[in-house]
């Protein structure tokens, strides 16, 4: 989420780098944040934005079974 938000992770840790504010807590380069979330698929009748959506790409296989590799993972879509 660092790289996505524009911040900085060198290290690769998931965690961005540089002090921490002493206020907010927030490393000094973790980026600005997301204006508006992603929606890749562009489906403006479902309008949901890819965290929530669980076809994000709306090719009739969901997310949970194409990131597994299984047919199975989703637990609800008769192996599509």
């Amino acid at each position: 989420d660092t790289v996505e938000t524009g911040g900085t992770d060198l290290d690769g840790d998931g965690i961005a780098d540089g002090a921490i504010d002493p206020v907010t807590g927030i490393p000094t380069s973790a980026g600005t944040g997301v204006s508006s979330p992603t929606d890749t698929d562009g489906n403006v009748g479902e309008n949901l934005p890819d965290f929530l959506d669980t076809d994000s790409d709306d090719d009739g296989c969901s997310d949970a079974n194409e990131a597994f590799g299984d047919n199975t993972a989703d637990g609800g879509d008769g192996g599509q």
